[in-house]
Parts: C-alpha cells; sequence; structure tokens
C-alpha cells in the first residue's frame, strides 16, 4: 500500500528519526490521519466560512493528537520515555518504555 507524500514524510520522520521498529500498523494509522488532516486543513483554510471544513479539521487534529502522544511526538510524551543510561541490557518494549520516576 502506497501512502501520499504528507504520510510518507511523517512515517519517515518517525521511523528513521525517532523509534526505529515499532507497530506498523498504528503507524499507519497515524500516517494516514495526518494526511487527512492535511487534506481538511487545506479545504478550511480555502474556505474558512464552511461549517463542514471546520468541523473536519478539528475532527482530524483531535484524533491526530492522541495517535502522535502514542509516538512520543510532544514533550510531555517524550518524559514519559525512558532510555537506560547504565548501559544495562534491557530487552524488547521495557528498553525505551516504561515509568520515569
Amino acid at each position: 500500500e502506497t501512502v501520499s507524500k504528507d504520510a510518507a514524510w511523517l512515517w519517515d520522520v518517525v521511523v528513521q528519526d525517532w523509534m526505529g521498529t515499532i507497530d506498523t500498523a498504528e503507524l499507519r494509522t497515524l500516517c494516514h490521519t495526518w494526511e487527512l488532516l492535511q487534506r481538511a486543513t487545506d479545504a478550511a483554510l480555502s474556505n474558512p466560512l464552511d461549517k463542514d471544513s471546520r468541523i473536519a479539521y478539528c475532527s482530524y487534529k483531535s484524533e491526530f493528537d492522541k495517535l502522535a502522544s502514542r509516538f512520543g511526538m510532544t514533550p510531555s510524551d517524550r518524559a514519559k520515555i525512558r532510555l537506560p543510561v547504565d548501559g544495562s541490557e534491557e530487552e524488547g518494549e521495557d528498553k525505551f518504555f516504561g515509568v520515569v520516576g
């Protein structure tokens, strides 16, 4: 399955710059939501008085924010991700995710 240029950009940012190997299905949903958000943004900007365009934008923005938080895409979300600093060899998700503090 191919994705749009906008969705491919986000995929590259998340996978290459941040997460590495992650849940592909969830990331695909994030990228598709990003694509829909970009289309809704364009529609809302081209006709800001159109109620349906504004509602679509707000809905996609809200959903994108929820999905993006799962990938640590805000400073507060990243604060919940811990990386081992003592050189220990943790396995699986425990290597990157856990309770901080």
